[in-house]
């Protein structure tokens, strides 16, 4: 039986598979750092109709992590490393996927109070260099229609990947 107007598309998964493979194109033509996070951050947010993505950046001297991909702002955001579900995903080396972060007791509310965002769910996803070492966290906030599922893990996993390479 094919699928009906009104169905979820069987096609879905390969719309994602062509979209992972043009952003990974994008990716590898891109050579400015701070153009290079704005697109992951971009690309990644449509991929996964979702509001936001951001790269947050290890500081291992400072035990930190930064970004500057959050809501378009100019500002750096640092915070502490071991803080929220992103610095559990650093220190596990694990995918977190979050539901409804208020019943979430790792989920650092500073990041939204300085920034004025409102973090619904979220899925957190460490970045690793060639050598497999942590360098980051990958972070893709508010599903705006339910919450994140497998599939959304798989691409948003193939796309920390490309994006660990062009890093």
């Amino acid at each position: 039986m094919r699928p009906g107007p009104g169905d979820a598309g069987a096609e879905q998964p390969a719309d994602k598979l062509r979209a992972l493979l043009h952003i990974a194109r994008q990716l590898n033509a891109e050579r400015d750092l701070s153009s290079l996070l704005h697109l992951i951050a971009r690309e990644a947010a449509r991929l996964l109709d979702a509001e936001l993505a951001s790269i947050l950046l290890l500081d291992a001297a400072r035990g930190e992590l930064w970004s500057k991909v959050t809501l378009d702002a100019d500002e750096t955001l640092r915070f502490d490393a071991n803080q929220g579900v992103a610095g559990e995903a650093l220190r596990t080396g694990q995918i977190i996927r979050v539901d409804d972060v208020a019943r979430e007791p790792r989920f650092f509310a500073g990041v939204d109070a300085r920034t004025g965002f409102a973090t619904r769910n979220l899925l957190a996803v460490p970045v690793r260099n060639l050598k497999g070492e942590i360098i980051g966290g990958f972070e893709v906030l508010n599903k705006r229609a339910g919450a994140f599922n497998e599939e959304d893990v798989e691409a948003t996993r193939l796309l920390v990947a490309q994006a660990s390479i062009a890093l």
